[in-house]
């Protein structure tokens, strides 16, 4: 009988610790209302199966009605809607709702005669078109003769 030799190669791999990967992603805040222009910056962590939080790999980031890059820093576009926020972490993936509101703005007081004219067309004038513009206006008149009165009307 002839003994037979060799040599083999074996590379002994640590278990990972079970529950150590993440089976849960969550994106914070997971639903937030932003104003035009804004920017805010979202967080991802992920969950093992005992809802311990742990180290995510690489992820990636998405977002509709504005831009996001690859830390979670998210700046809004210029549409009044709903959208979301993604992240993803292989095949686990979280969204946030972002909802992307125009801030209403009122103003009160006085504009003298001499600045109507530049009022309207330096700050009203691009509101006028396709705009919810509403300009109420009180009028104070001393001395007020009733053919200004009924103009006025």
């Amino acid at each position: 009988m002839k003994a037979v030799h060799g040599t083999a190669t074996v590379d002994i791999l640590k278990e990972q610790e079970p529950g150590s990967q993440p089976v849960r992603l969550e994106v914070y805040p997971q639903e937030v209302s932003l104003g035009k222009g804004d920017t805010r910056t979202f967080a991802a962590k992920g969950f093992d199966q005992q809802g311990r939080v742990v180290p995510l790999s690489k992820v990636v980031w998405a977002a509709e009605g504005g831009y996001i890059d690859d830390r979670g820093f998210f700046q809004v576009g210029q549409a009044d809607v709903s959208f979301r926020v993604s992240v993803s972490c292989g095949d686990l993936k979280s969204t946030s709702k972002v909802v992307i509101k125009g801030i209403d703005a009122r103003w009160t007081g006085e504009v003298s005669h001499q600045r109507w004219s530049q009022f309207y067309n330096k700050v009203l004038m691009k509101h006028v078109m396709g705009k919810k513009l509403k300009l109420k206006v009180v009028v104070e008149l001393t001395d007020a003769t009733a053919e200004d009165v009924e103009q006025m009307r």
